[in-house]
């Protein structure tokens, strides 16, 4: 494999200014936004960035040190450990955003099937079954294939067809069962939102429990109380959640 130096294109003793220039670069030949979003240049992106970052982390502890070479003196092992670790992270928050993506979008098919189930029994005759059947069929379709069609579209985000989520994640019910405390003790503070029916909140353990109108609960890990004052003061708690928690916290469905 290429060492950061190579894959951005500079000699070894280049200035860390010279190593800035190659990289924005390189940013604008191989963004996925100027290619189609493609896979290959995802992943050319992302050993890019692993390169840039790992340099930069580099010359920042050096010039702590007062050692200004220090980014160009790293071993094989540093580099391989950092793009090992910097590749599974990419990868893991792509997973996850896409699956929770994906679950959103189940809410409301879900919704819409009790919908359709309150119809069913209304209905007085063959014709109305019949009307209301043929109605349901075609939105859980297009629903349906809303949510494939994004699914279809995951090079967009770069995630490789064969990438197993969590593949090397550590599995600790022991450590889970420490991270997220007991909800029975909680309270749950009823919201007025479309589709969220209630929070709680672990202030020690700073875990915001969100219960959605599915009765699904999911924890979000390392929420500071002062973001969840500010979510529930919020004059929409559901818009204020879906922009500054759902894709920006660490989180576990706990009840289905």
């Amino acid at each position: 494999m290429k060492n950061p130096h190579e894959i951005l294109g500079v000699k070894k003793n280049a200035t860390f200014e010279e190593i800035k220039d190659a990289f924005r670069g390189l940013v604008k030949i191989y963004h996925p936004d100027v290619n189609n979003g493609s896979i290959e240049s995802h992943e050319k992106m992302v050993e890019i960035n692993a390169a840039y970052e790992f340099l930069h982390k580099e010359y920042v502890s050096g010039i702590r040190q007062k050692q200004t070479t220090s980014y160009q003196t790293y071993t094989k092992e540093q580099w391989d450990a950092y793009y090992k670790a910097y590749k599974k992270a990419e990868y893991e928050s792509m997973g996850n955003k896409m699956k929770a993506k994906v679950a959103r979008n189940l809410e409301p098919i879900r919704q819409e099937n009790l919908n359709f189930q309150e119809e069913i029994l209304k209905a007085r005759n063959y014709n109305e079954l019949l009307k209301v059947s043929q109605y349901y069929c075609n939105k859980f379709e297009d629903m349906i294939k809303t949510m494939y069609d994004y699914v279809q579209k995951r090079h967009r985000y770069g995630m490789p067809p064969n990438y197993v989520f969590g593949e090397e994640k550590e599995k600790d019910d022991e450590i889970r069962k420490q991270k997220l405390g007991s909800i029975e003790n909680l309270t749950f503070l009823q919201v007025n939102s479309t589709y969220i029916s209630a929070f709680a909140y672990d202030e020690e353990k700073q875990v915001l429990f969100v219960k959605f109108n599915s009765e699904a609960i999911f924890a979000y890990f390392n929420v500071a109380n002062t973001e969840y004052s500010n979510l529930i003061n919020a004059p929409s708690v559901g818009s204020y959640f879906a922009k500054n928690i759902r894709d920006c916290y660490d989180y576990e469905k706990i009840i289905d």
